[in-house]
């Protein structure tokens, strides 16, 4: 059985507010699994979020809905401590 390292539960990511100004919907409901040794591509044209998904998972943004986690903890809830590993592995 195959561990998961990198897991996006629902992810969605949208700015402004909406009540008078207007929101922009980046990306909805993205979800994905790696396991250890794995590689994860992600290709789509120009403006259509990829870079900030990239933000999102390498936990520089947070993400409007869903969760990320590494080795099963959400990467929201951990401390700066844990977040040493992850920083690391994802240069």
């Amino acid at each position: 059985m195959f561990s998961i390292s990198l897991k996006a539960d629902s992810l969605s990511k949208i700015y402004g507010t909406g009540i008078i100004g207007r929101r922009r919907c980046i990306f909805r409901k993205v979800s994905f699994e790696v396991r250890p040794g794995e590689t994860f591509g992600l290709m789509g044209p120009s403006g259509e979020g990829k870079s900030t998904l990239g933000r999102v998972i390498a936990g520089l943004e947070k993400p409007t809905e869903g969760t990320v986690y590494y080795n099963g903890s959400p990467l929201s809830g951990m401390k700066k401590s844990d977040m040493q590993p992850f920083a690391a592995k994802s240069r």
